[in-house]
C-alpha cells in the first residue's frame, strides 16, 4: 500500500468525522489524487475512497452509485429502481431460504397462507380479484406477451445455450444418466419404506391423526415429516391454511368436550389470537420460534407482552406457547389448559397432610409437572393424598441475585404446582411455611406466559411490581432455549469472546435467536 493510501486511513481512523476537511489541506494528498483517480468522480470523499480502494463509482449495470460513508458504496437506489439492489436482495433471500429446514419451510407455509387468507380471502393473492384483472389486461395484450416471451428466451439462451431449456427435463435426464430412473427418490429408503401403506390407507391414518403430531408420526413410522404432511393433505385431514398446532390443539379440546373454538380472531383484542374459547375465556397463542425472535421486523421486545395486556384488559385470560416449550413440556400443558377449564380431578386440602420432600423428589414432580421445571430450594413441602403427592410448594432464601436485598427475614415462594385440582391447597402449604419458618415477608414472581396471579390475590399477596419483558437465546443447533444469564456480557468474555462487542452483536455472530417474553410480576405478602 502507498505512503499516501495509509495516511488517508489513518487519518479516517483517527478523525473520522474531519478526517475530508483535514486531508484537503494537504499538498501530498490532493497531488496523489490528481495522479491516481479519474476525473469523472467529482465529490472529495469518493476520490479519497478511490485513492485508497480503487473501486469505481459506477456498477455494473452502468448506473452511479452512491457514497455516503467511507465504509463503502451503497446502492444507486432501492429494489424497484436499482437491479443491482434487487439482485442482492434476491441473492441474501435466496441464501436464506435454503438454510431452512422442512419444518421451517412448511410453517413459512403455513403463515403465508394464514396471511393471504385474512387479508384477502383467498389462500393464494394471484386469486384475488385485482390480481385476476391484471391477468387478464396483460394477456390481452399481445405485444406485451411477446416481448416477455422474448425476454424469457433470451435469458434462457444466454444462461443455458437454449432458449427452450427445461430445469426438469435436465434434472430427469442426469437422473437416468446416473441412476437409471427419473428421479432419485424412488431409490431412497423412504420409498421402500412398508409404512408408506398406512400413510396411502386413508382409514389407517385417520386413527393416528391427530391424536399424534406430524413429528411423531414421522419418528415412529421412520417417514419423512415432509411426507405425512403430503398424504395428510391428499386425505383431506388438513387445512392447508391451518397450522399442525391449531389442528392438534382443537383436537385436544374436542376430546374434552370443547367444540366453541374459534381460531384466527383479531375482533376479540385488535390482535391475532391463534385460539380463543369463549365460554372460559381462555386464548391461546402459539408462537414458532422462528417467527418470533427479534430479528423478524414487527417482533419488538414488548410485542408478546402487549398481547398478554390486551387480552387482560377484556377479562381473557392468555395462555403463550413458545414452539420449544410444547415441543418438550406437551403434557404440562394439555394439564394446565385442563386445570384452567376446570376439568381436572378435585381434592379438598382438608383430606390431605403436609409433609417433607426430599431435593431429589421435589426434582422429580417439578420436572414433570411444572413448566420452568425444578429450580433449587431451601425448603420443599408437599400434600399428600392417599399415598399421592398431589401440591408442591418450594420456598428459598432471599435471592439478591433475582430481586433486591430485602433482608434476612424475607424468603422467596419458588414453585408452586398441582397435580390435580387440589382446593385450598396453597393456603395450607403457605401457612404450614409461615408457622415453621415466621418470615416477616414473602415475595414471588409469576409468569405473564400463563398466569395472571390470580392465585397471589387468594393468598394474599400485593402486587409490587408489572415487570417489562425479558429475552432468552434459542440455540437452533440444539434446539435449546437459555436463560439470558448464562451468555452475560462477562461470561463471554470471560470464555475468549470480543468485548468490544455487545452481549447481543456476540450471540447474533453465534446464530442464536434472541426471544422475548410476555414480562412477570413481582407479588409480595406482608406478614
Amino acid at each position: 500500500m502507498h505512503i499516501i493510501q495509509q495516511f488517508i486511513l489513518d487519518t479516517y481512523k483517527e478523525k473520522p468525522k474531519h478526517f475530508t476537511q483535514i486531508l484537503k489541506r494537504n499538498k501530498d494528498v490532493l497531488e496523489y489524487i490528481k495522479l491516481n483517480v479519474p476525473a469523472t468522480i467529482n465529490t472529495f470523499l469518493e476520490q479519497l475512497y478511490y485513492a485508497v480502494y480503487r473501486e469505481s463509482n459506477i456498477c455494473k449495470n452502468s448506473n452511479i452509485k452512491q457514497l455516503k460513508t467511507f465504509v463503502g458504496y451503497t446502492f444507486c437506489g432501492k429494489t424497484a429502481v436499482c437491479r443491482c439492489a434487487k439482485e442482492s436482495v434476491s441473492k441474501n433471500v435466496s441464501n436464506s431460504k435454503q438454510q431452512y429446514t422442512d419444518k421451517e419451510k412448511e410453517y413459512i407455509n403455513e403463515k403465508r397462507v394464514a396471511t393471504t387468507i385474512l387479508k384477502y380471502g383467498v389462500t393464494n393473492n394471484g386469486q384475488t380479484e385485482i390480481a385476476k384483472n391484471r391477468h387478464n389486461t396483460f394477456y390481452a395484450d399481445e405485444t406485451k406477451v411477446a416481448d416477455i416471451t422474448r425476454q424469457i428466451k433470451e435469458t434462457k439462451l444466454k444462461n443455458h445455450g437454449n432458449e427452450n431449456f427445461n430445469n426438469r427435463e435436465k434434472c430427469e435426464n442426469t437422473c437416468i444418466e446416473k441412476y437409471g430412473v427419473k428421479n432419485t427418490w424412488s431409490l431412497t429408503e423412504e420409498k421402500q419404506n412398508p409404512n408408506l401403506e398406512l400413510l396411502r390407507d386413508k382409514d389407517k391414518l385417520s386413527k393416528l391423526f391427530p391424536r399424534l403430531s406430524v413429528t411423531e408420526i414421522a419418528d415412529t413410522h421412520h417417514l419423512h415429516a415432509q411426507t405425512v404432511y403430503y398424504y395428510l393433505s391428499k386425505h383431506g385431514f388438513r387445512e392447508p391454511y391451518k397450522s399442525t398446532f391449531e389442528i392438534e390443539i382443537a383436537y385436544f379440546l374436542n376430546s374434552l368436550g370443547i367444540v366453541n373454538i374459534h381460531t384466527n380472531k383479531r375482533t376479540i383484542i385488535g390482535k391475532e389470537l391463534d385460539i380463543f374459547l369463549p365460554d372460559h375465556n381462555l386464548a391461546i397463542e402459539y408462537n414458532g420460534i422462528y417467527w418470533h425472535h427479534d430479528k423478524i421486523p414487527h417482533i419488538t421486545k414488548s410485542y408478546h407482552r402487549d398481547k398478554f395486556i390486551s387480552c387482560e384488559e377484556k377479562g381473557i385470560e392468555l395462555f403463550t406457547i413458545f414452539s420449544d416449550s410444547w415441543e418438550n413440556k406437551k403434557e404440562i400443558w394439555k394439564n394446565k389448559i385442563k386445570a384452567k377449564l376446570g376439568l381436572s380431578e378435585k381434592v379438598y386440602a382438608r383430606n390431605t397432610s403436609v409433609i417433607t420432600l426430599t431435593p431429589a423428589r421435589t426434582r422429580l414432580i417439578l420436572d414433570n409437572n411444572h413448566i420452568q421445571g425444578y429450580c433449587t430450594s431451601q425448603y420443599c413441602y408437599g400434600l399428600k393424598y392417599n399415598d399421592e403427592i398431589v401440591a408442591v410448594m418450594t420456598f428459598s432464601n432471599n435471592r439478591v441475585g433475582v430481586g433486591k436485598d430485602r433482608g434476612k427475614d424475607t424468603y422467596e415462594l419458588v414453585r408452586y404446582v398441582t397435580s390435580k385440582q387440589v382446593v385450598g391447597g396453597a393456603s395450607k402449604l403457605l401457612s404450614h411455611f409461615v408457622k415453621n419458618h415466621a418470615p416477616k415477608q414473602i415475595v414471588s414472581y409469576s409468569d405473564n406466559k400463563y398466569s395472571v396471579g390470580n392465585l397471589y390475590k387468594v393468598l394474599g399477596f400485593e402486587l409490587e411490581k408489572d415487570n417489562n419483558a425479558g429475552y432468552g437465546y434459542y440455540d437452533p443447533s440444539l434446539k435449546k432455549m437459555n436463560h439470558r444469564y448464562k451468555f452475560a456480557k462477562h461470561r463471554l468474555v470471560a470464555e475468549g469472546f470480543d468485548r468490544t462487542k455487545t452481549e447481543f452483536e456476540i450471540m447474533d455472530e453465534r446464530r442464536f435467536l434472541r426471544i422475548w417474553d410476555c414480562g412477570t410480576r413481582t407479588w409480595v405478602l406482608t406478614i
